[in-house]
């Protein structure tokens, strides 16, 4: 394999970072390391602007692509699910009305876990109480760790909370919301060289934590 060089730069919505960001980056420092990889960290409103003005060449993010100008696929379904503190006791039985009483910690609108939040509650003519919005995903979660509240968030963004129990987590409603990400481009110019290898092994990485076997490897 003739090793490409370039700038590759992606972007992707802060939840996607551990899942996909480090596979990438030492599958392109160990295959690669001629290239230089950008990865920027940003909300999907954000990703769309970057991408339709030609200023990232990949994004993964929750817009599904208009396959006019973007083109894509969808590349993971995940439940959205309710986390809170350690410690904190939310009976196995309780209503929708019940969880849309507890104080909740939410990213600022917009924002694709908002959304889905405020969706779920809307079918149901509730509102949750809120009593912090926050930009940072990462910080909404600090603040549910800290015992201030509850948030809605995607298991693979919290796992390690998880496994250690700083967190705790249930369904977000009796039919737990989903939340897709869809990895996409530009239909033109095609991608160069280096992004279509970017692109490629982001389907891999998906394609493994959906536990299917990865393109790459299914095709040698």
């Amino acid at each position: 394999v003739l090793p490409l060089a370039g700038s590759v730069c992606i972007g992707m919505s802060p939840t996607m970072v551990p899942l996909f960001a480090f596979s990438i980056i030492e599958k392109v420092c160990t295959q690669h390391p001629e290239m230089h990889l950008q990865i920027r960290e940003e909300g999907s409103a954000a990703l769309h602007e970057l991408l339709t003005s030609g200023r990232i060449e990949l994004s993964i993010s929750p817009t599904r692509p208009d396959n006019e100008e973007i083109i894509g696929c969808e590349v993971l379904s995940e439940p959205v699910i309710l986390m809170y503190p350690r410690g904190w006791k939310i009976p196995a039985d309780a209503s929708l009305q019940d969880l849309a009483a507890l104080p909740w910690i939410v990213p600022r609108r917009p924002n694709s876990i908002r959304s889905i939040v405020d969706g779920v509650f809307a079918t149901a003519s509730l509102t949750p109480y809120v009593i912090v919005e926050l930009d940072s995903l990462h910080n909404v979660i600090e603040t549910v760790r800290r015992g201030l509240g509850v948030g809605a968030m995607v298991a693979g963004a919290i796992q390690g909370d998880l496994d250690s129990c700083a967190l705790q987590a249930r369904p977000l409603g009796p039919v737990p919301p989903m939340r897709s990400m869809f990895l996409a481009h530009r239909r033109s110019p095609s991608l160069s060289p280096p992004a279509q290898f970017v692109y490629e092994m982001l389907l891999d990485v998906a394609a493994e934590a959906r536990g299917e076997t990865p393109i790459a490897k299914a095709a040698h």
